[in-house]
């Protein structure tokens, strides 16, 4: 990093060796974050709303105004500064009722320009429920709200170029007739005549600059009435005041003494130099000042003025004095190289810290000015070069020629124009990067929908222009609707309204195609069974910023299937992963990671054709396959060369070398099967009960895990520290999936009783449904029986089987195993994020899968966005997250994580008591009423002597 800084250094010197001090050190205050949070919804309503900046801002000159439904401005206590101005707040003069409201605010930075912005947030009713408008809200953007910076006025531009231009021609004009006169030059002071007649024009000029100056600070405040507070409430208006007071004085010292020629050589001298300072120290070098900053911004500032007015006197003297070109050139050939050599020096510093990337050199405004200056001064430097080799030749020599001297004059003239321009524009350092830009969520379109009996989850995918597909999912235990439709309306857009009628697919998710024509703001009208639903926002299209198109990130999920449910959840997981990538800065020099997300319909023909289609795209991975016919999709861009990170476990396990499953390998769960049974449930069961019932089916996941289910039954003492159960290991009975659900419940509860049954292991890609469903059926039979556990494998296991299984859901008889731990940071945050970002989801086991997933890609993105360097950095990842056991084994990355923990539903008594009569409701965890707990204190799986098979 330090060596892109010190190259970008190197490339925008030139262009920082104007001497102006405001042109490399004027920012502007940016929000970093504000409270409540922009688009989301506060419960209860906000005591406060807060600004949180990036530099210190002045409170006398901001403004922040509230705004309530129908547009009306609702009172607030006077603007308040805390944390060293770099956060500003108001209080609401009454308490906010359920709504919508608007905030629209101004802040003034130190710097003198103000920064504009505006942003909107909700209001919960009682008991949380969500306020009318609520669907106009953006939550899940990530954003700050929109803000724009303010260019500065031309008048203020033109007053601060003349200013600079007067106070350098004076300072470089009075410094070249010391040199003249100490080099013998002058003889005479009619010599320089010229020089001392436009002394005081300069000197007049550089008063109305001044003036100008102060009447700009005093109204650079919100609404722009004239206050001149502002002059002493920021740093910038303090140096206005300065230079004003400075150039009072000076003036009146000039006339109280008209005859004293040489008092008035040193007054020009020394009041320009002053008046430059001033210059100098002001903007954004005064919110953060320390020592060394100022002094470079000072040095900065006096080297490039001394030579910009050497110059320009230069050509005065020689063209209407008696000074000989090639004498004065001479003369001040030693001390303007030092000047030029000084500026270069200290103008890199400046113009690192303003430009800050790459990115704004080039596509900003103010790193496009910045070029053309640079330009500008390598042609006025050579000239200089030329005329100093002309002035080498003694008395004898040609000289350098007038029209070089004067072109070179012209050029400085020039550069102090641009420089002034730029000291009004929004410079790269603090400015968001084209990643930040708009949604941090650059992918499929999740929103939910707020019916009458229960929130519908809504989706849109891939929210690209072209073929989509909207799904509708039916909340659980909720009755399977008859009629479901959805009516799409653009808000930003002329397109005509889209109307679909849905069909469920498997499960409890309803779809139906539609073809969207345009980008922009979608609203979503859901109707079930004719109760239609406050629309939800739908977000269509990538956000776009020249020099920077999106890198595309593919996921082929069944997002309308049987496994709709949980690879919505998935999917949403790994968005978030790339959000945190986004808002980072994003990759290559700060482009947006998208992800392309396409609907398999939980086939493998359906997930083939989207492959086809996504590849298409030029993705630069493939992250977030999910859902029955996956492989086929993970299969597809290995054949194109593009790398995949697999977390879904419904995904098959594969040999190919280019496939990083992070879901636990078949294999591993079933030896951690094992060792559970082995090492803690056999041993606190019935003596001499020795069957463990394994309801899996034949393909290759179910044949890994038993086989592995077997072994763990052997080896289980490898476990540290684990007790093992005294006798043989128990005996495994295989019996078919679905083989519950057709059972009754006299012959259920024979499987399930553990005085006959160890443990039931229950695996397969689709089954685990109805099996739930007849387990639930048993609870509520009110059949005395002590259950044995159910252990979940990781494709069965999901916050959906628990409640489907009821009773016996809710006391923990139904547990299971996985690879990424509930019970971590990343974990917690994950679980905090959702239901934050996205309104109506909460924390899942699939959605952490899923953002552990997009936490290894986003890891292996920092060594490059080639399908090799993303190869390469997998096959030997670094530790990416605490959330996952153990990645993948280097030998066969494709087989999956080697580790996992058991992991148990836990319904804490609070909120066992209904919300009607008092009791608590859990909705930010895993369950509506309910978490996950780790119930293995260590990670259970393949253990020293045991290997992982090779996939056949």
């Amino acid at each position: 990093m330090k060596t892109r800084r010190v190259l970008l250094g190197a490339a925008v010197a030139l262009g920082a060796l104007a001497g102006t001090g405001p042109a490399a050190a004027w920012a502007h205050p940016l929000l970093i974050q504000a409270t409540p949070q922009p688009g989301l919804v506060a419960s209860p309503g906000p005591r406060a709303i807060s600004l949180a900046l990036t530099e210190p801002a002045v409170p006398r000159g901001s403004r922040i105004r509230l705004f309530g439904p129908g547009g009306k401005q609702l009172a607030v206590t006077p603007v308040r500064a805390a944390g060293g101005s770099r956060t500003l707040a108001v209080r609401p003069r009454a308490p906010l009722r359920s709504a919508v409201y608007r905030v629209r605010w101004s802040v003034l930075g130190d710097d003198g320009h103000l920064v504009t912005g505006a942003f909107d947030f909700g209001v919960a009713g009682s008991n949380g429920t969500p306020p009318p408008g609520v669907e106009t809200l953006s939550g899940g953007g990530g954003g700050r709200g929109g803000e724009t910076a303010a260019a500065d006025g031309v008048v203020r531009v033109v007053g601060r170029w003349l200013g600079i231009l007067c106070a350098s021609l004076l300072f470089g004009g009075f410094v070249l007739l010391e040199l003249l006169r100490w080099r013998g030059v002058v003889r005479d002071d009619e010599d320089v005549a010229v020089l001392r007649a436009v002394a005081p024009i300069a000197w007049l000029l550089l008063a109305f600059a001044a003036i100008e100056g102060l009447f700009a600070g005093a109204s650079a405040g919100t609404g722009g009435s004239v206050d001149f507070g502002l002059l002493t409430a920021s740093a910038t208006g303090v140096s206005e005041l300065v230079r004003g007071i400075l150039v009072a004085g000076l003036s009146l010292g000039l006339a109280l003494t008209p005859e004293r020629r040489r008092l008035h050589d040193r007054l020009y001298l020394g009041g320009a130099a002053a008046v430059l300072l001033t210059y100098a120290l002001s903007g954004h070098v005064l919110s953060f000042p320390s020592f060394w900053s100022l002094l470079d911004q000072g040095l900065h500032v006096l080297a490039a003025g001394l030579w910009l007015g050497g110059v320009l006197a230069l050509v005065l003297v020689t063209a209407r004095g008696n000074v000989r070109l090639a004498e004065g050139a001479r003369a001040f050939a030693p001390v303007a190289g030092s000047a030029l050599g000084v500026a270069i020096v200290t103008g890199v510093l400046s113009a690192v810290r303003e430009v800050d990337g790459w990115y704004f050199l080039r596509w900003s405004d103010y790193g496009r000015i910045v070029l053309v200056k640079a330009a500008l001064v390598g042609l006025v430097a050579l000239a200089a070069v030329v005329a100093w080799r002309r002035s080498r030749g003694g008395g004898a020599g040609p000289g350098p020629r007038p029209l070089l001297l004067r072109g070179e004059a012209a050029g400085i003239v020039g550069i102090l124009v641009l420089a002034t321009t730029l000291s009004g524009l929004a410079q790269g350092r603090g400015q968001p990067l084209p990643a930040q830009r708009g949604t941090l969520f650059a992918g499929p379109a999740f929103a939910t929908a707020l019916l009458p009996k229960g929130n519908a989850p809504v989706g849109l995918v891939p929210a690209r222009t072209g073929a989509n597909v909207v799904t509708v999912g039916v909340a659980p235990g909720e009755r399977t609707p008859k009629d479901v439709r959805v009516r799409l309306a653009c808000a930003t857009c002329r397109a005509a309204p889209l109307r679909a009628r849905l069909r469920p697919h498997g499960g409890r998710t309803w779809s139906a195609r539609v073809r969207v024509p345009a980008n922009g703001t979608w609203f979503g009208y859901v109707t079930v069974d004719g109760a239609t639903a406050p629309p939800v926002q739908l977000g269509v299209g990538v956000p776009r910023a020249a020099g920077a198109p999106p890198l595309h990130v593919l996921a082929v999920a069944d997002l309308s299937g049987p496994s709709a449910e949980r690879c919505r959840a998935h999917v949403l997981g790994v968005a978030l992963a790339i959000a945190r990538l986004n808002a980072s800065g994003g990759l290559d020099g700060g482009r947006k990671v998208a992800q392309f997300v396409l609907d398999s319909g939980g086939t493998t023909a359906g997930a083939a054709a989207a492959a086809r289609r996504g590849l298409a795209a030029d993705p630069i991975a493939s992250a977030g396959a999910c859902g029955t016919g996956a492989a086929a999709a993970v299969e597809a861009a290995s054949r194109a060369g593009v790398p995949s990170v697999v977390g879904d476990p419904g995904v098959d396990p594969t040999s190919r070398k280019d496939v990083f499953r992070l879901a636990a390998d078949p294999f591993a769960q079933g030896v951690a099967f094992g060792q559970l049974v082995r090492n803690r449930i056999q041993a606190a069961g019935v003596p001499g009960v020795r069957t463990v019932r394994a309801a899996v089916g034949d393909d290759l996941q179910s044949a890994r895990l038993l086989a592995g289910l077997r072994a763990g039954l052997r080896a289980s003492s490898a476990v540290r520290g684990a007790p093992v159960a005294p006798g043989p290991a128990p005996q495994v009975d295989r019996i078919e999936p679905g083989t519950l659900a057709k059972l009754s419940a006299a012959g259920l509860e024979k499987v399930l009783d553990r005085s006959r049954t160890t443990a039931v292991i229950v695996d397969g890609p689709a089954e685990g449904g109805v099996d739930a469903r007849a387990i639930a059926r048993l609870g509520a039979s009110g059949a005395k029986f002590t259950p044995a556990p159910l252990l979940l494998s990781e494709r069965v296991l999901s916050e959906s089987y628990v409640l489907s299984a009821g009773t016996l859901g809710r006391i923990g008889a139904v547990q299971g195993v996985s690879e990424v731990s509930t019970n971590t940071p990343d974990a917690q945050l994950y679980e905090a994020a959702v239901p934050l970002l996205f309104r109506g989801d909460i924390a899942s086991v699939d959605g952490l899968r899923g953002y552990v997933t997009g936490l290894a890609l986003r890891d292996a993105l920092r060594s490059g966005t080639s399908a090799a360097a993303i190869t390469r950095h997998l096959r030997a990842p670094r530790v990416f997250t605490n959330a996952l056991l153990a990645p993948w084994s280097a030998r066969e990355p494709g087989v999956g994580s080697p580790s996992a923990v058991a992991l148990q539903p836990q319904f804490l008594s609070p909120t066992l008591v209904p919300t009607a009569i008092g009791g608590e409701a859990q909705d930010t965890e895993y369950f509506p009423q309910g978490s996950w707990t780790v119930t293995s204190a260590i990670p259970l799986g393949v253990t020293r002597g045991l290997r992982q098979p090779p996939v056949s």
